[in-house]
């Protein structure tokens, strides 16, 4: 019976320390693991290999998704001026088309009859200032490719204004990434971002080219990591900054996004 007793208890052990060890690995998988500072020497040789090996992925972006030019809105005459591959092949007639102007929060609004552009909705989007949202949305009617009946159906669709030169890092924008893969931190290159999220930081290239406003916008669940990511692109060096109609240097928002490869 002691026997019996002995056996059990020893196999009750192996398996919790099995659990104990299965559980303390997968903690290790989402948190950023410690690196040992003492293995990079000066020339910064191993950094270089764990770069290589970590494989992390680096892009920056605009902001916005879907943008548009204060010089292409004062020649657009049309919904199919302003939207790129207008489906106007799929519509039969219109019930109304509203163009909105919204500038701070609050929306300005004008109704036409069909795609093409009232002289009050000409003038509204004429208005337009960089980082104005230009929402145009069409109600019409569409015939159903089964019944042939005629369908009520809308689209809905929002463009932001950019500015007619876009900030540029000097060199281009693979030496930018060149640049932010160099400057990456230990504490960074030890973090195990998600493949298909990661880490996104905010900023804005401003009228001299310095990056302001940078604050993170998806966290890399990090607290010091982040701290190191907005350093990362603070200390960038200037960049071309982005130029408006008249070619005078605006401020243009980004987004930087840093994830692990695929291996």
């Amino acid at each position: 019976m002691k026997n019996k007793v002995v056996v059990i208890v020893f196999f009750m052990t192996v398996m919790l320390l099995v659990i104990y060890g299965f559980v303390k690995d997968n903690k290790e998988i989402v948190t950023c693991k410690p690196i040992d500072k003492s293995l990079f020497t000066n020339d910064n040789t191993f950094l270089n290999d764990f770069v290589a090996e970590k494989n992390l992925m680096y892009s920056v972006k605009g902001k916005h998704k879907r943008t548009i030019t204060k010089k292409k809105i004062k020649e657009a005459h049309s919904v199919g001026d302003l939207i790129t591959y207008y489906p106007s092949s799929w519509i039969v007639n219109y019930k109304s088309v509203k163009i909105g102007i919204i500038k701070n929060g609050k929306e300005i609004k004008e109704l036409g009859k069909n795609n093409v552009f009232t002289e009050k909705q000409i003038k509204l989007i004429n208005s337009v200032n960089i980082s104005d949202v230009v929402k145009i949305k069409v109600d019409y009617k569409t015939k159903n490719s089964v019944t042939e009946e005629l369908e009520n159906s809308e689209m809905i669709i929002n463009m932001v204004v950019v500015p007619e030169v876009e900030a540029a890092f000097d060199g281009g924008y693979d030496k930018m990434i060149t640049y932010l893969r160099r400057n990456t931190s230990m504490n960074i290159q030890a973090c195990n971002f998600q493949v298909n999220n990661g880490a996104v930081v905010c900023f804005a290239i401003d009228e001299n080219g310095k990056a302001i406003n940078v604050n993170v916008k998806e966290t890399s669940g990090n607290y010091e990591v982040d701290k190191e990511l907005i350093n990362l692109i603070k200390t960038m060096p200037t960049w071309k900054p982005a130029k408006n109609i008249k070619g005078e240097a605006v401020i243009q928002e980004f987004e930087f996004i840093i994830r692990d490869g695929m291996c």
